[in-house]
């Protein structure tokens, strides 16, 4: 039973797949969790701790919010929707 519990100090890690760059410019994404740093490769399913696919997620997630936020401020001052 003790070989199929993790041990404390392993971090849970997790798949994640980071999209190509549209422009063709960086092949790899750098990602830092309190202190650590890694460099992550698009294109192709890597396996990475649990944090820094988190850290992933969550810099998408507001990098989204505040294309939405420009979006919506935009169309306040022209009158028009942007969608």
């Amino acid at each position: 039973m003790a070989e199929t519990m993790m041990h404390p100090k392993m971090p849970k890690k997790e798949t994640m797949l980071i999209p190509l760059d549209p422009n063709g410019v960086s092949d790899a994404v750098f990602l830092c969790v309190n202190g650590k740093n890694l460099l992550v490769k698009r294109g192709a399913p890597v396996e990475v701790p649990a944090a820094f696919a988190e850290a992933y997620r969550n810099a998408q997630a507001q990098q989204a919010a505040a294309v939405q936020a420009q979006r919506e401020a935009m169309s306040k001052e022209s009158g028009n929707i942007i969608r």
